[in-house]
């Protein structure tokens, strides 16, 4: 692709079948090729479909970044015949969004349409969606109660789930950026903590390694928050043995195997769930806390009469997006929507019309 041909049609679909294999499998085949081939694919154990759609958008976007490279290369040798690149256009043509529509559009015969044009259907998540209201009353009732009350059996273990819980309010951090903390990362004279980015950690033993999507940042606590994590440092050290690398939420098992390792996601859905069942609230993910995070975080940049672009900075280095990301501007319309309905329905009451 670099220097002058794209892959073909056979070429690709040769790559969407091997990409539906599990890691263990497509090693195999790097090493050594099966005296049967067709009985060892047979055999072969596929991957989720949401695994497979991740690799398919992985694969496009690294395609389409090869082919405008090789594009460049070619101009640049002289060899960027009009014929040559015509091809190339259209097999590297990008897929571009339509309004009314949720997916992109892919030119018929482009290496996009082959790749992500046919996403395979995965099965909806068991976590409901929660409503903003529901997640407020879930961040409200989790304020009410003493972490014993939900928890009583393990004091240790209440202690943690409340911390954690906590930041997630507080930080507005993603799941897997509180899970890869470690101790390291606390900045103890100003009450800090950094979400710091570490790709293919040599010290996470957890088979899906939690990471930070985009940038590093550090983000302050308050004074409640901070002394409960001291408190919750005095038990991990226990665990970690002082391990200066150690993580900072770990497993409280007694399992000698697994006690002081880092905690799973699996581990947090479940802690969510457990305050949602008391508070008689359908189960919904702890995602949902940082969208209720930024929410409160775009009220106030409302009522405090933020510009645009100090609401953009902002909540950008706070939420740890990228620069281009379309997430500030989709959240702060999503406030003024709501601000305009409620004077709207306020108009509505004050001329004598009724409204639900």
């Amino acid at each position: 692709m670099v220097f002058g041909s794209c892959l073909s049609h056979e070429q690709v679909e040769d790559m969407l079948y091997y990409i539906g294999l599990k890691r263990k499998d497509l090693a195999t085949l790097t090493i050594a090729r099966p005296a049967d081939l067709n009985r060892f694919l047979s055999a072969c154990e596929p991957v989720s479909a949401g695994t497979e759609n991740l690799r398919r958008i992985y694969i496009n976007n690294y395609l389409m970044w090869l082919g405008s490279y090789g594009n460049l290369v070619l101009q640049k040798t002289g060899q960027a015949t009009d014929n040559l690149m015509e091809q190339r256009r259209e097999r590297l043509s990008p897929g571009r969004s339509t309004t009314g529509r949720r997916q992109n559009v892919y030119a018929l015969g482009s290496i996009s349409q082959q790749v992500v044009g046919n996403l395979r259907k995965t099965i909806g998540s068991r976590m409901q969606q929660a409503t903003p209201d529901e997640v407020s009353q879930f961040a409200v009732f989790f304020s009410s109660l003493h972490r014993n009350d939900l928890w009583p059996k393990n004091k240790d273990r209440a202690l943690r789930n409340e911390l954690l819980i906590k930041l997630l309010l507080q930080t507005g951090g993603r799941v897997s950026e509180l899970l890869a903390i470690k101790d390291t990362d606390l900045v103890t004279g100003k009450q800090m903590v950094q979400f710091a980015r570490r790709h293919n950690d040599p010290d996470d033993p957890r088979k899906n390694n939690p990471t930070l999507k985009t940038y590093d940042r550090q983000l302050r606590l308050s004074r409640e928050t901070w002394e409960l994590l001291m408190e919750w440092l005095d038990v991990q050290d226990e665990l970690t043995a002082h391990n200066p690398q150690a993580f900072l939420f770990v497993n409280l098992t007694r399992d000698p195997r697994y006690a002081g390792q880092p905690m799973s996601r699996m581990a947090v859905d479940q802690m969510i769930r457990e305050v949602c069942v008391a508070a008689g609230i359908k189960p919904f993910g702890a995602h949902q806390l940082r969208h209720l995070y930024v929410r409160e975080l775009a009220k106030l940049a409302r009522e405090q009469g933020w510009t645009n672009e100090e609401w953009r900075k902002a909540a950008t280095y706070l939420l740890g997006w990228s620069l281009t990301s379309k997430m500030p501007a989709l959240y702060l319309g999503e406030a003024a929507n709501q601000e305009a309905d409620l004077q709207m329905k306020q108009l509505w009451t004050e001329r004598g019309l009724e409204v639900e």
